[in-house]
């Protein structure tokens, strides 16, 4: 009988402590501050990231391992989702700097900046294949980013 009492207060025991972890995992996930999106190059040890501001968001640029506060990149409208080509020499993006999100191409650098969007329509959130020779992302069939999208 003895053996049976522990064995239930260690069950009690055990069952309080997970719903205290579960309990304590829900308040650090309720509270912990969003992400910001950023995206790992292929070679030269730098991420890109979107920061923003009241107004606008901005890709900037900084090496993964110093605690500097980086390059901006874009200055134009608002700018999201970088994404580093897999030799790092390519950042995509989406901006809205015409008027409705479409997907951009800029140097590791920031420099030639070109939207490579297929039509006047929303585009978003571009990703390089593993090989780098596509791009894919998500197209809506409207200026609006509503509706049905397509990849």
């Amino acid at each position: 009988m003895t053996i049976g009492t522990r064995t239930r207060r260690g069950s009690v025991r055990q069952a309080l402590g997970v719903t205290a972890a579960a309990a304590f995992t829900l308040v650090v996930v309720a509270v912990a501050p969003t992400t910001a999106g950023a995206t790992w190059p292929g070679s030269n040890g730098r991420i890109a990231f979107d920061r923003s501001t009241d107004t606008t968001s901005q890709i900037w640029s900084m090496n993964g391992v110093t605690n500097g506060h980086g390059v901006q990149l874009t200055h134009l409208g608002s700018n999201d989702s970088p994404s580093y080509s897999p030799n790092g020499g390519v950042i995509a993006f989406d901006s809205d700097r015409t008027g409705v999100p479409q997907i951009w191409l800029m140097g590791a650098g920031g420099g030639d900046q070109r939207n490579i969007s297929p039509d006047g329509n929303c585009s978003v959130y571009p990703s390089f294949s593993q090989n780098g020779r596509s791009i894919v992302f998500v197209h809506y069939p409207d200026t609006t980013c509503t509706g049905n999208p397509d990849l």
